[in-house]
């Protein structure tokens, strides 16, 4: 009896020949949706609006009454909403395009886009040094006096603090004198500095703090300091800026940011994104393309191998080697996915999880297979739980917890795509296709290809009957035998059918090609082979 039954259905494993596959398996699997084990079409991009260019990245700001508001940018960028708890600017902190930048509601959004409209320098910079005078009689020529120094910072209109200058020189003030402090001016650079503190030393030797004087706006020349109690000790001592050759950005859910420059991780401090103290920053011996994120764990991916950080403070960071020495070659290609990071590799995709790091797609596709698809051109992003990635002839689904299930291939979008923005809020993934915005898969639904391996059926017959389960007609089956296409059929209900007189083959294929969901397929050479069939 020469009997195809096809009741459940997977994606693609290139590298299994087509007569080595199980029923199951597709040697094609195009624009079509498998989670569920059955045929489903994988519907088109829906169009939302149009984008001022051809964006190479692009971020959901927030929603509003007049519709989503969506920054765009040129290249490839990070964008990381800000870790401060309640933000009351909405700030989100951008690395990748020129120095690191952040902006907020009212920058951001303030006039008509393309958005980001403005942006700030993101850290604040140390002042120069101030100057100091003792002006004023002393009471006492013979009394010791006070040696004191200061330092000043600068105060951005967020509030935020930045390192001291270096000290002024050592004045001694006597009881009768006060200090005069001259100020250094506003910083060149878009910081938005708007006010000057002033901290004076409580001595000179080495247990000596400085402590609060003054705050004043940043145009003030000087400052007179008749202080006699001092305030608060000098908390920004080590809140450097970031530098500016800083490349990505990820949040942590310690509350702070790491970001990466060749070889050098470079974390914030906690609650204050604007300040990455050099003594938490920390190399590693390999070249960083790109990080990821899940639950508390930081994924440094390099040129050679992966690597992972674990620790819930910035200055308590540790690193360990995962043993899988697979390099990242496309920093768009890198997905969190909450249960670990998928990114690309010259070999096929490698999962990095609680439970290390490995190579999911082995057995799935050979590295030549997979290099075919040019891995380092890769721009990827969660869609429905799944990792979605372009390639510049096309795009591919896999699902990371089900590698056997293989890939579904998507037809090549008319233009080129970018790195995705998924909304978890909503869950949709969304993507620029040339300068317009589109929501991944949630549009029509698509015509899909589904086509088995190679069945021997152990002597030449001939197959003439067909039945098709789907929720909706018409669908369209192609067999083939020996390599060839001999009957093609458009079913329109699932009575069983006959198909057109061919000649005689062993070894049977069986293609669907539907825009509806199809539950089963079942090929038989008579009726009543057929119906033996249950």
């Amino acid at each position: 009896m020469a009997v195809i039954d096809i009741a459940q259905f997977a994606g693609e494993r290139p590298q299994v020949h087509k007569t080595k596959l199980p029923v199951y398996q597709a040697q094609i699997a195009r624009n079509v949706v498998l989670q569920s084990g059955v045929l489903e079409p994988l519907r088109a991009d829906k169009f939302i609006q149009p984008l001022s260019s051809a964006p190479g990245t692009i971020f959901k700001y927030r929603d509003s009454a007049a519709g989503p508001v969506w920054f765009e940018w040129n290249g490839l960028v990070d964008v990381v909403r800000s870790p401060v708890r309640s933000d009351p600017y909405g700030r989100v902190y951008i690395v990748g395009d020129g120095y690191p930048k952040v902006t907020d509601a009212t920058r951001a959004t303030g006039a008509a886009g393309p958005f980001p409209v403005a942006t700030l320098r993101l850290g604040v910079p140390a002042p120069d040094a101030p100057t100091v005078v003792v002006n004023g009689s002393p009471s006492n020529p013979n009394d010791v006096g006070e040696s004191r120094a200061y330092v000043v910072t600068y105060v951005n209109s967020y509030n935020e603090e930045g390192p001291p200058s270096a000290p002024s020189p050592v004045i001694v003030v006597r009881p009768g004198q006060y200090a005069d402090v001259g100020l250094p001016g506003p910083p060149a650079g878009s910081y938005d500095i708007t006010t000057i503190r002033v901290y004076r030393s409580n001595g000179t030797g080495a247990s000596a703090l400085f402590q609060f004087v003054t705050e004043v706006p940043v145009s003030t020349p000087s400052v007179t300091d008749t202080v006699s109690v001092l305030g608060e000790a000098l908390p920004s001592a080590e809140w450097d800026p970031p530098p500016d050759d800083m490349v990505g950005l990820v949040g942590m859910p310690g509350g702070f940011l790491v970001g990466f420059r060749n070889n050098e991780l470079i974390p914030s401090e906690v609650g204050l994104p604007h300040a990455y103290p050099v003594r938490y920053r920390f190399s590693v011996d390999s070249k960083i393309v790109g990080l990821g994120v899940f639950g508390n764990t930081l994924v440094i991916l390099t040129d050679e191998q992966p690597l992972i950080a674990t620790g819930t403070h910035p200055g308590s960071l540790t690193v360990t080697k995962t043993g899988v020495l697979q390099a990242c070659v496309s920093r768009a290609g890198i997905v969190n996915l909450g249960y670990g990071v998928v990114y690309p590799s010259p070999e096929g995709l490698i999962l990095v999880s609680s439970e290390g790091a490995r190579l999911i797609t082995e057995g799935i596709i050979t590295r030549d297979q997979w290099q075919a698809l040019s891995p380092d051109t890769l721009r990827a992003s969660v869609w429905r739980g799944l990792y979605l990635a372009y390639y510049n002839n096309g795009g591919f689904v896999f699902n990371p917890r089900q590698p056997e299930a293989g890939f579904v291939f998507i037809d090549k979008p008319k233009m080129q795509v970018s790195r995705g923005y998924y909304d978890a809020e909503k869950d949709l993934t969304y993507l620029a296709i040339g300068s317009d915005l589109y929501e991944a898969g949630e549009g029509a639904n698509r015509l899909y290809v589904w086509r088995s391996g190679q069945f021997d059926v152990g002597a030449y017959v001939y197959m003439g009957v067909v039945q098709v389960f789907a929720d909706e007609y018409p669908v369209t089956v192609n067999l083939f035998g020996d390599d060839e296409l001999l009957a093609s059929l458009v079913v329109g209900d699932d009575v069983p059918r006959r198909f057109k007189r061919h000649r005689r083959a062993r070894r049977y294929e069986v293609e669907v090609v539907s825009a509806t969901t199809v539950y089963r397929v079942r090929c038989a050479s008579t009726m009543a082979e057929l119906k033996e069939v249950a």
